[in-house]
């Protein structure tokens, strides 16, 4: 129920009632009380509001904000939906690795240097940044950006790698044109 003070302030109460019977099994009083909820609404719709930017920023990314284990197989614990877009795949199938590791995606020849490159920077607690190929589930290559960092416990240890890849297939075609044309030019 909601009720207003006499300063205007809404509150909002939750009220309970429990009949209380004689022997005989008919009703001589209801005990009722209530607990004053207002402040767990408002953090409720607080979330609710909080949840409704989070997962429009999440869908409307260029991309796909992740967080992941910090092993081999990079094993997904949370993908936006824009996994689908980039790597054909759906969140549920990388997400703890359903259908196909993460690890999978990155092209054989890529890994290593994605591997050291990531335990280099979470080692130093460094933001890491790198460009490497994946296969999508079409079978295309893609060329992708990552940018991400490790999440440690108050004791210091590496709980989660988060962060966030995008495709720069486009980009780095035109990059990798423009340098064939200017050493076919000097060349000549």
């Amino acid at each position: 129920h909601e009720f207003v003070t006499k300063s205007g302030e809404k509150l909002i109460h939750e009220v309970f009632g429990y009949p209380v019977f004689n022997n005989k099994g008919i009703l001589k009083f209801v005990i009722q009380y209530s607990l004053d909820i207002t402040k767990r609404k408002r953090n409720e719709i607080a979330l609710l509001e909080n949840q409704a930017i989070l997962d429009n920023l999440m869908n409307n990314l260029p991309g796909m904000a992740f967080r992941c284990l910090n092993e081999a197989n990079w094993t997904m614990e949370y993908i936006s939906p824009g996994c689908k877009k980039l790597t054909g795949y759906s969140a549920h199938e990388l997400i703890n690795n359903r259908k196909i590791r993460f690890g999978d995606l990155i092209l054989e020849t890529d890994r290593k240097r994605v591997w050291d490159k990531v335990q280099n920077a979470i080692n130093t607690h460094r933001i890491y940044r790198l460009e490497y190929r994946i296969v999508t589930k079409s079978g295309n290559l893609k060329w992708v950006l990552e940018q991400g960092r490790g999440v440690y416990d108050k004791f210091d240890k590496l709980v989660r790698i988060e962060g966030l890849v995008t495709d720069i297939t486009d980009g780095k075609k035109a990059e990798l044109r423009l340098k064939n044309e200017l050493a076919i030019n000097q060349g000549i």
